[in-house]
């Protein structure tokens, strides 16, 4: 109802992080739903799933469960809430890459010039294919998955593997799609993503082994060219801030950066 283009507001998302965030679903005072969780940097806020006719009666019920501030708040809310004397504020680390769906697809113009001289780099050296993610190959998404965390030396904990694994395992269920790279018949590559809203296309996530150059560009061109072009956009969510993510998803030139907005109880 609200057709919010941010990651959030999708149903795959908030159960597979729903430990990351402690999300609970919390009926108000007014009697409405909402989301209460908490944010990567430690703060309570509140997830609206309706709009209110008020926002001021809405950050009142914020403060009766204990949420510091509401978010994420979709820009086009924005003045209207400032409207009504409150302050809107958004971090950088958590807006959400919006890519037009036909320049990932055609990947053209100069400024992917570079992706292109990789992609053909990898696949004049190496048996490069692709194929769509099916239950059968869960143990092929798995070990992509794992190796990319044991390459990092990264625990499940720290870099929310286990959202990940778990959405691998119950993609069916949460129409969840997915796309199994193999580089000379080996598993090296996975991205898996659903539809967003009419118009936009999310990646939940996306594992590569970083010994290829060339793939991560491959399998970002590769799936666009499968998303049916009905969708116009594409989502990759945030690079929260590290900087490798955040160098690759830049290089791609986004159309927008889908801020996230803070609006403080206090």
């Amino acid at each position: 109802m609200l057709s919010a283009p941010l990651s959030e507001y999708n149903f795959s998302n908030l159960y597979l992080f729903r430990k990351v965030h402690n999300y609970k679903l919390q009926e108000l005072e007014n009697g409405t739903l909402s989301i209460v969780g908490t944010s990567y940097d430690n703060h309570t806020f509140l997830m609206p799933l309706f709009r209110p006719k008020k926002w001021s009666d809405l950050i009142a019920c914020a403060k009766t469960v204990g949420a510091e501030f509401l978010f994420p708040i979709p820009e086009n809310f924005w003045p209207e809430i400032e409207q009504e004397g409150f302050s809107v504020s958004a971090i950088d680390d958590e807006s959400d890459y919006l890519y037009e769906a036909e320049c990932i697809r055609a990947c053209r113009g100069r400024h992917l010039a570079p992706h292109r001289n990789i992609v053909r780099q990898l696949f004049g050296t190496h048996d490069v294919s692709c194929v769509r993610y099916t239950p059968d190959l869960l143990s092929d998404a798995t070990s992509i998955i794992n190796g990319w965390a044991d390459k990092r030396d990264l625990s499940h904990e720290s870099a929310d593997i286990s959202p990940f694994l778990e959405g691998v395992q119950h993609a069916q269920r949460l129409h969840i799609e997915g796309w199994l790279f193999y580089i000379d018949a080996k598993p090296v590559g996975c991205i898996f993503g659903q539809t967003l809203s009419k118009e936009t296309y999310l990646y939940h996530f996306s594992k590569t082994a970083s010994q290829y150059r060339g793939l991560a560009q491959h399998m970002h061109q590769r799936t666009a060219e499968d998303i049916p072009e009905q969708f116009t956009y594409l989502n990759w969510e945030q690079d929260l801030g590290i900087p490798g993510l955040r160098q690759f998803k830049r290089s791609f030139q986004p159309t927008q950066l889908l801020q996230k907005g803070r609006v403080w109880v206090r």
